[in-house]
């Protein structure tokens, strides 16, 4: 199993290695102007021969393509060209709220759309098979900033029972940063007010971000099982008299799931990039809205700084998955 990981890790290096070869291009060879475009559009030749000692730019392209793998992986991710403050500290100041967003969605579409996806294989073609594609279907036809507000309206305007903007009530004392992400810090802290008002927070962004893509799972928990049902040791299980609730949930869908967790950690990387929208409506103060306010101050550090760290989680995800592959299946070897 070491050997296994250590292999696939070797390999997430090299698609790194790639990722920061591909951004390196467009940032510094097939920019007309790299040192302007890194400083700023207002800044002065001054800051622009600063740019260029900072970065190297004077210097030969593979030197500068050291220079920058160098600074990925030692986390200089480059400077502000306002403020000039390290970049690096500000994405991991809002990272671990995306995180605690994004896990929380991936949650919610486990605990819904997994077993709705065993549900409508069991009864495909009937009635509740018809009802739970539509479900998921219609999720994936609305568009995000649409199902958002559809929540707000329904759960905070009309119900009012669910906040809608920030990460915590500004009257509950919020815990002390731990993880950065407010529901683990405050049942860390033992902070039950803080827990309870965070969590709050939390649920409608949450499922808003969940409902967009949970059909995903919901459909290849379907599709996976309608193809394991008609195996040999299915089959043995419905002979030995089990109840249609053991072979459906202990024996068919365990082997399922594969292509499910393929999907959904495929779907976490791109979840940590795809909530600009999300993050806009409720508030929230996550790297979505940071790379949001880049891109309209024309921060190009940032952009690019923000792009490397989505590709990064997006291969750290397939790690996951192809760990996942073998511990949910027996019959994958660890090679």
């Amino acid at each position: 199993m070491l050997l296994f990981i250590a292999k696939r890790v070797a390999v997430m290096f090299l698609l790194i290695i790639g990722v920061t070869f591909i951004t390196f291009l467009f940032s510094h060879v097939m920019a007309p102007d790299p040192a302007r475009l890194w400083a700023g559009r207002r800044a002065n030749a001054s800051r622009i021969h600063e740019i260029v000692i900072l970065y190297h730019l004077n210097q030969p392209v593979y030197i500068q393509y050291w220079y920058y793998l160098k600074g990925i992986f030692t986390g200089n991710l480059g400077y502000d060209p306002t403020t000039g403050a390290p970049i690096l500290p500000q994405i991991l100041g809002y990272f671990p709220a995306t995180l605690e967003l994004v896990l929380a969605s991936i949650l919610i579409m486990i605990a819904v759309g997994i077993p709705l996806g065993a549900v409508a294989a069991s009864r495909s073609g009937r009635a509740t098979d018809h009802l739970v594609r539509a479900f998921y279907l219609s999720g994936w036809a609305t568009p995000s900033f649409l199902g958002a507000l559809v929540l707000v309206f329904i759960f905070s305007d009309y119900l009012r029972v669910l906040p809608t903007l920030g990460i915590i009530s500004p009257f509950v004392q919020p815990p002390r940063t731990i993880t950065g992400m407010p529901v683990v810090d405050s049942l860390l802290e033992g902070n039950i007010p803080a827990f309870v008002s965070s969590l709050e927070h939390l649920i409608l962004p949450a499922t808003s971000l969940a409902f967009l893509n949970f059909g995903i799972a919901t459909r290849m928990t379907r599709a996976s099982m309608l193809e394991v049902f008609p195996l040999d040791y299915v089959k043995t299980a419905r002979s030995k008299g089990l109840s249609e609730f053991i072979v459906v949930y202990k024996h068919a869908l365990r082997n399922a799931l594969i292509s499910t967790v393929t999907v959904l950690a495929l779907l976490t990387g791109s979840l940590l990039s795809g909530d600009v929208v999300v993050e806009d409506i409720f508030g929230w103060p996550g790297i979505g809205k940071y790379a949001f306010t880049a891109v309209k101050s024309e921060n190009f550090p940032a952009i690019i700084a923000v792009t490397v760290v989505f590709s990064i989680g997006v291969i750290v995800a397939n790690l996951v998955a192809d760990v996942l592959y073998a511990v949910l299946d027996p019959k994958v070897e660890w090679r």
